[in-house]
């Protein structure tokens, strides 16, 4: 975010003065993070290879389902089914 933004942002943040104003702002930034996982599921498909980290460790593995806001990927040499924000994960 660009400086200016984010100055901008935090003075109207700053001058919101009840819980329920608060409230408001949150949902719309949840809309709208809601919005942007959906628009970046829509990126994989079945059989594109990921990675992603996991407490420190990086794994690897195959897209097997794409889901509203997550995606499903079998990890490699594993039975396991991880279900991911699709955030976190970057193509191989």
């Amino acid at each position: 975010m660009e400086p200016e933004n984010q100055k901008k942002l935090k003075e109207i943040i700053w001058d919101l003065n009840s819980q329920e104003e608060l409230d408001e702002v949150h949902n719309l930034v949840r809309q709208r993070w809601d919005h942007l996982v959906k628009q970046e599921v829509t990126s994989y498909k079945p059989s594109d290879r990921v990675k992603w980290l996991h407490k420190g460790r990086s794994h690897t593995g195959k897209v097997v389902k794409c889901n509203v806001k997550t995606v499903d990927v079998e990890e490699d040499n594993s039975d396991k089914i991880w279900r991911i924000t699709p955030t976190n994960l970057e193509r191989i």
